[in-house]
């Protein structure tokens, strides 16, 4: 199993739930973020931001946040625990992490996504 897009909707680690103020200026928590299959992505910030815990999410080996993570259009939190299995399996989970690490070259017309 594999997914296409990935699309992240007002997603905030929990332990910061009662701050929710203090990151609304970030680029990455508490917006719309869309990931496609195949596209190269720089997530980008100062030690301590939550970029491990932004992959950490997507990959589903945590589940401490509020917001949705999507698999093509489905809820990661829905998904039977085979089904988060298969998505971790090198095949397919990778693309997870390597969109959120932004592995690969970056188009300079694309900016990095602030935490």
């Amino acid at each position: 199993m594999s997914a296409s897009t990935i699309t992240l909707t007002d997603l905030l680690p929990a332990v910061f739930a009662d701050e929710r103020e203090r990151h609304t200026s970030s680029e990455v928590w508490l917006t719309s973020l869309r990931f496609d299959r195949g596209g190269r992505y720089l997530v980008q910030a100062e030690s301590g931001k939550g970029k491990t815990s932004l992959c950490a999410f997507i990959s589903g080996l945590r589940t401490d946040y509020n917001g949705r993570i999507a698999l093509d259009g489905r809820d990661y939190a829905t998904f039977l625990p085979e089904e988060r299995i298969a998505i971790r399996l090198p095949s397919a989970g990778s693309q997870a992490v390597s969109i959120a690490h932004g592995i690969g070259e970056h188009p300079a017309q694309e900016q990095p996504h602030r935490l």
